[in-house]
């Protein structure tokens, strides 16, 4: 009863799934970066000690540590060896999963392959490129796959079984211990040993029980030891991912079970076919993104061509004569609610919050397999079914390719966003924490770029009590500290991290990627415009008395930010020279402005922002050369609706100044042809 799954040559099959990674992620490989809880284990891999990971999962999964402690060695945290290890992990996952349904329907080969197809790329989840965070999922989902594999071979070739139903029910622990999203899951294998001896032995059904009841209970071994640990002894623990389904049930059983049914029916549908539907979006449609839609074609004809060319491999003669679809349609179903449990035992659910399509792990491999045995139910035709499926390869490709590059740019953000305030900032004092109106883009948190800080500025290595942090102002007004006043005690606490200080130890800072360089809120911006339309001044102006720029240090022997985690740095373009120039005004190097201003001239670099000037022209000023003061001060106001306050406030300080090198009679004409406010 041996069953090939990749046809004539076992290479095929997973051949097809790389080169449908490839067309997905090749083109972006080396541009993406670290993302949300990726920064976690940046920051714990800078502690230097393998107990601290222990500490921080014990929240909420303490065992998923092994997976750090085995890969973070290897890969340290370089985005690019932990991008490849991710898609390898789905590779690997989707491949297990077409191994074992080939085991159960080996008429059904192709089939499940292109099951497996749809699982490697199923639309609804977007987060792979979090590679770091995910790879323990994914590492669950191999393993989890793999081990559906293993006893499924085992009941197949029963000498075997010595070997393989042990490493089967160890590769089920550990995905269990490591990550609860399969746990109902597990479920589903007595289903599969029961659809296996019934395929192979129809004619007495008494026999078929007997031998799935005997082939599954070695796996309620890990199930047990699961229950027993997730049950009983970690709620002593931590509250952290408690179900609430049980008690729930028991004080209101009628509203339990009406909430339990909404969020499986709403999640299943969406799993099952919205999430397909949604995939290609005619809003998305332009010149840039039609290019990408005919490169996923690209990718997907080549696999296509591949089904095509296999489409008789063990096609049956009698397509209907088989218990695939059947058997297919109740596997699916079990898998899109019992890996929907999970979720919805916690009162959570995949359709809500901003990262919930993680919910979606278990569940896809039920949307995967409907979609495969509905196309074989709707048509007989293979050829029809290489079209039906290969479209809904193709919209699926292409949504999961323009997800990419949203994080490849977003990467290009956090980047630019690190390297201006390590360009402003050289090194912080110790104990800093920044704050900004907002977070400096998406796919990101708070405490993300606060274990990011740790990493441009911490000294290694670096303990639980955080060196550094980050705050979003209006949130951590009234949960951090409780007001914009200096002198008041700032504490955050993120599972066993901690920082704590004053807020006289802040640095407010504001960014707006694209529109303006970061800035560093300091009284000499006071008057300045703020970004047009964002509704954002006020809360600048807000934090502006706890900025304190004091904790800057402009240590030129400070190092670089680490290579290998926020990649080489950028070229040298305005917002670096707008850096530069105000860390020198703010220390007062006022030889080193002109210079800059000079270099930025030649590379021809100019603002979009005339605030930007603003330094420029204090060093002009400075310096004495009245004439370029002027006129960038001309320019700064022309460029910029706004501007006129900061700049007359400027040049009545200025013609207060020493009368040498024309200032007065530089500021006299600038009020001539620029309408200020009522002079002192």
């Amino acid at each position: 009863m041996k069953t090939k799954i990749n046809g004539k040559n076992p290479w095929f099959f997973p051949l097809i799934l790389v080169i449908l990674y490839a067309v997905i992620y090749l083109p972006f490989l080396t541009r993406l970066g670290i993302y949300w809880d990726d920064w976690q284990v940046v920051f714990l891999n800078l502690i230097q000690k393998p107990a601290a990971y222990w500490e921080y999962f014990l929240a909420d999964r303490p065992f998923s540590i092994w997976t750090y402690l085995l890969t973070v060695p290897l890969f340290g945290v370089s985005p690019l060896p932990w991008q490849v290890f991710t898609l390898t992990m789905r590779i690997a996952a989707a491949w297990f999963f077409a191994a074992a349904l080939s085991i159960l329907w080996p008429l059904r080969t192709w089939e499940v392959r292109w099951a497996a197809v749809l699982l490697l790329v199923f639309p609804g989840f977007t987060q792979t490129t979090v590679s770091i965070a995910f790879s323990q999922h994914f590492i669950a989902q191999a393993l989890f796959f793999a081990s559906l594999w293993l006893m499924l071979k085992a009941a197949e070739e029963p000498r075997k079984a010595a070997w393989m139903v042990p490493l089967a029910c160890l590769l089920s622990l550990m995905q269990l211990m490591t990550m609860e999203y399969f746990a109902a899951a597990e479920l589903i294998r007595p289903i599969l040993l029961y659809f296996f001896f019934r395929n192979y032995q129809p004619e007495d059904r008494r026999i078929s029980v007997r031998r799935t009841l005997l082939a599954w209970l070695p796996f309620v071994i890990p199930l047990v030891i699961f229950a027993v640990w997730r049950f009983g002894y970690y709620p002593r623990l931590s509250a952290e991912n408690t179900p609430t389904l049980a008690s729930a049930l028991l004080s209101d059983p009628a509203g339990s079970l009406r909430q339990l049914a909404q969020f499986a029916l709403q999640d299943t549908f969406s799993t099952a076919f919205s999430v397909w539907m949604d995939a290609l979006k005619p809003t998305s449609l332009d010149f840039r993104t039609i290019l990408i839609l005919v490169w996923s074609c690209f990718g997907v004809l080549i696999s296509s061509f591949w089904f095509w060319k296999t489409a008789g491999e063990n096609e049956i003669e009698k397509p209907g004569g088989d218990r695939f679809f059947f058997q297919a349609m109740i596997i699916a179903l079990l898998f899109l609610l019992l890996g929907g449990l999970p979720v919805w035992s916690t009162n959570r659910q995949a359709l809500v919050g901003l990262w919930s399509d993680r919910f979606t792990l278990a569940p896809m491999a039920g949307s995967a397999l409907l979609l495969a045995a509905a196309a074989a139910w709707l048509t007989h035709d293979r050829q029809r079914q290489v079209i039906f499926l290969g479209l809904l390869v193709t919209m699926a490709v292409y949504a999961q390719i323009l997800n990419v590059q949203k994080y490849t740019e977003n990467w290009e953000i956090q980047r630019d966003f690190y390297w201006q305030l390590k360009w402003r900032a050289p090194d912080l004092e110790r104990g800093t924490a920044v704050v900004a109106p907002k977070l400096p883009t998406s796919y990101i948190s708070d405490y993300s770029v606060g274990f990011a800080l740790n990493a441009m500025y911490g000294k290694s290595p670096v303990d639980k009590q955080a060196q550094y942090w980050f705050f979003i102002g209006p949130r951590a007004k009234g949960n951090y500290f409780s007001a914009y006043q200096p002198g008041l005690p700032v504490e955050y606490l993120l599972r066993d991290v901690k920082y704590t200080g004053m807020t006289n130890d802040l640095l407010g800072i504001s960014f707006a990627a694209g529109r303006e360089c970061l800035r560093v809120l300091d009284p000499f911006y006071k008057e300045a415009p703020t970004r047009l339309g964002d509704d954002l001044g006020g809360i600048e102006r807000d934090m502006l008395p706890v900025s304190n720029t004091n904790r800057i240090l402009s240590d030129t022997s400070a190092s670089s930010l680490r290579g290998d985690v926020f990649g080489s740095e950028p070229a040298h373009g305005w917002c670096y020279f707008y850096q530069k120039a105000d860390l020198a005004r703010q220390f007062q190097q006022w030889q080193e402005i002109p210079r800059l201003a000079v270099e930025a001239e030649e590379k021809g670099l100019r603002s979009k922002n005339g605030m930007e000037y603003l330094p420029f022209i204090e060093g002009f000023a400075q310096t004495g050369n009245a004439e370029k003061a002027l006129e960038t001060s001309l320019d700064a106001n022309t460029l910029t609706y706004g501007m006129t306050p900061a700049l007359c406030s400027m040049w009545q300080r200025y013609a207060r100044m020493d009368t040498v090198n024309g200032l007065q009679a530089a500021a006299e004409e600038f009020f001539d042809r620029v309408n200020c406010p009522q002079l002192p």
